[in-house]
């Protein structure tokens, strides 16, 4: 029998890309959300393990070597550039909820942290880059206001 080549090396094992791959990574998330449910409640659970629920993401970092290829780059910078937008909307979240901003300067930065991360996310869907567009149809200052907020 004649084996398939496989040129990028998991850290599992298993071929790159294939329902072997997902599979093992959904059983692994069951087992992980299992034994954290004992110590944590639901809304600490969401809060560590919510935002990395993503299969694709999982799958990107069991690679052993990520930087092998221009796209799985581009995928590792897209992945940090969200983290940073997710770190950013949880202090504005803290901030509102510690009534530190009020809930016009909330909505705004809101939909400035929404605007990022379409924008991140449009390099990899056709579909959130129509929704980015009209996005910025609908407000049509945002990018100036995204410049301030982040300076």
């Amino acid at each position: 029998m004649t084996e398939i080549y496989n040129p990028l090396k998991t850290r599992s094992g298993l071929p790159h890309l294939s329902q072997e791959q997902r599979e093992f990574f959904e059983k692994q998330q069951e087992i992980l959300i299992k034994d954290l449910d004992v110590y944590l409640n639901h809304d600490q659970l969401k809060q560590i393990y919510g935002m990395y629920t993503d299969i694709e993401k999982l799958i990107l970092f069991d690679l052993e070597e990520p930087k092998i290829h221009p796209i799985h780059c581009n995928a590792l910078m897209s992945v940090d550039a969200l983290d940073k937008v997710y770190d950013r909307m949880a202090n504005v979240e803290s901030d509102y909820q510690m009534e530190k901003i009020d809930k016009e300067t909330y909505e705004k930065f809101k939909n400035i942290i929404k605007y990022n991360e379409m924008k991140i996310k449009s390099d990899w869907s056709l579909d959130i880059k129509k929704e980015l567009k009209q996005f910025l149809i609908d407000n049509p200052n945002i990018k100036e206001e995204s410049k301030k907020f982040y300076e």
